[in-house]
């Protein structure tokens, strides 16, 4: 048994609902870490299963706390709770279904040591089926790394995967989860950290996300984009943008989907002109906003929402409208003008494409 100090570097939190299945894995994978100098706190919201049976097995190591709710409380009362309680300078979060890497906290603690100006760090992760496979790498999936990126994203998408976080604890207690959001707590949060935080993400996969049938059942899928739109929308009318319900619906749409047949499993239609042109007026309106509030870091937002509306051009291009899509990119000479500059090998393949 090892000795755990009253005031470890970091806590590592991980809340537990009828988590029999897979949180001995997750607790093993945080007591062989290469950093040693942690606490492991759990809370178990009130399972009905086997959990807290799993869990009596570890009561005995000194570094592992162990926490009961009176009743099932909920993702963002129980994390609430878990920030009061945890000793640590940083807190680090897992979910009871995923792994952390061997060096995860390790590597962590050494970029948050060595960047104080950085309060939230998360890592990119590998992914795993429900037997603990590993899944084929989406190639597709544009993983943001810097800070200024992480800031842009945030107005279309929570750019940081919760159970693969660390952060300082002081920034994290001051913040908290809001109970209004049973889901997407972790992007709320974030949104309402992003004006006095910065974030970061380190490439190496440290955690190990776990897929399984119970994270996307359809009333899950619908709750959290609900919960996304309202998080686009509150971001949209602080830049001073003025919109509708469909429009908040179509630029949720404009950046998550990766190729023409998501789009109509999303959309319920095929990519047309239609939305090309309307893109094409959104970008242009976001740009115009945030010239005037100045609300998120440049170039990167430019780079960003331009290079966004350039592929969807492109996945337009691609099907029934063929090349009446590349003449829409090509008559927003500004906006063509803005890809050319910050995506130069982009640009040169739709200038290819262009002269075939």
């Amino acid at each position: 048994m090892q000795n755990t100090p009253s005031a470890p570097r970091v806590s590592v939190f991980i809340p537990a609902f009828n988590a029999e299945r897979y949180i001995a894995q997750a607790i093993e994978s945080v007591l062989s870490q290469t950093w040693s100098d942690f606490e492991l706190l759990i809370i178990d919201d009130g399972s009905t299963d086997n959990t807290s049976a799993v869990l009596d097995r570890y009561a005995g190591d000194a570094r592992v706390r162990i926490e009961y709710n009176d009743s099932n409380r909920g993702t963002p009362w129980t994390r609430n709770r878990g920030l009061e309680m945890a000793r640590g300078e940083y807190i680090a979060l897992l979910d009871a279904d995923d792994v952390c890497m061997p060096d995860r906290l390790e590597e962590q603690v050494a970029f948050l040591d060595r960047r104080p100006d950085i309060s939230v760090l998360g890592t990119r992760v590998a992914k795993s089926d429900e037997e603990g496979r590993a899944l084929p790498i989406d190639r597709r999936r544009r993983q943001w790394f810097e800070p200024d990126d992480i800031a842009v994203e945030m107005l279309f998408s929570c750019p940081i995967l919760q159970p693969t976080m660390m952060a300082r604890s002081a920034v994290l207690k001051a913040y908290g989860y809001d109970l209004d959001f049973p889901v997407a707590q972790d992007y709320e949060q974030f949104v309402r950290m992003a004006c006095e935080q910065r974030f970061a993400v380190l490439p190496q996969a440290l955690t190990l996300y776990r897929q399984h049938a119970t994270q996307a059942t359809s009333a899950k899928v619908e709750q959290m984009r609900a919960a996304r739109h309202r998080l686009q929308a509150r971001q949209l009318a602080e830049l001073g943008v003025d919109f509708d319900a469909s429009d908040v619906a179509r630029h949720d749409l404009l950046f998550k989907f990766k190729g023409r047949r998501l789009f109509q499993e999303l959309n319920g239609g095929e990519l047309d002109i239609e939305f090309v042109r309307w893109a094409r007026d959104w970008i242009e309106r976001l740009l115009a906003a945030n010239a005037r509030r100045g609300r998120y870091p440049e170039p990167a937002f430019s780079r960003i929402v331009v290079a966004r509306w350039a592929f969807v051009c492109h996945k337009t291009a691609s099907g029934p409208a063929g090349w009446a899509a590349w003449r829409e990119f090509f008559a927003a000479r500004h906006l063509a003008g803005i890809y050319l500059q910050t995506s130069p090998g982009r640009a040169q393949s739709a200038w290819a494409r262009r002269g075939r």
